[in-house]
């Protein structure tokens, strides 16, 4: 019973954060949150995506509680140093930021070669799921601006109508997110 009262109390304080605006830019206007900066990630949400970036670029989060609208106040940025090798490529959030959808931008660099999506994992404190194959061809829907093989990894952007911005768009991710935070 008291497992009960703890869990619903978790939901509603959730609930009730869920409209704290989380951004913190820099000088250059990119947002702090990432793990090379010495913060404390105890309580923080981590999405993580391991990938093969050939060309330099910078990759977006944006996140969003259930109807409201995506918005530039609730992003963070990360720059990429293009590689041939794969890397970790991750967005930390602020405590009790907990998204409902997310909205993943895979760069400005219209030049950038195909890229690898190896993996992509939520964490929280020792809490980790990573999407099988399957719940990323569910829960992440590519917009026109690239082509994505979730079974071998393989993106590919381009533009659309003169506009480069390719980016996955989620379905409800909730589920995922609470079941870390709460077990």
């Amino acid at each position: 019973m008291n497992l009960k009262i703890y869990q619903l109390c978790l939901v509603a304080l959730l609930i009730f954060s869920a409209c704290k605006n989380s951004a913190r830019k820099d000088e250059n206007g990119t947002e702090a949150g990432s793990l090379s900066e010495e913060i404390d990630l105890e309580d923080r949400l981590i999405v993580r995506m391991n990938m093969l970036v050939p060309e330099d670029d910078n990759f977006e989060i944006y996140f969003r509680q259930k109807d409201e609208k995506f918005h530039s106040d609730f992003k963070i940025a990360k720059n990429v140093v293009g590689s041939a090798q794969a890397q970790d490529v991750e967005f930390v959030f602020d405590i009790l930021d907990f998204p409902s959808h997310l909205r993943i931008d895979f760069g400005r660099n219209t030049n950038q070669g195909q890229m690898k999506l190896n993996s992509l994992v939520f964490q929280y404190n020792d809490n980790v799921h990573e999407f099988t194959t399957e719940e990323l061809n569910k829960y992440f829907i590519p917009n026109a601006g690239m082509i994505v093989d979730f079974e071998f990894g393989n993106i590919t952007t381009k533009k659309v109508n003169e506009k480069y911005n390719p980016y996955l768009n989620s379905n409800n991710i909730s589920y995922f997110v609470n079941k870390l935070i709460l077990f």
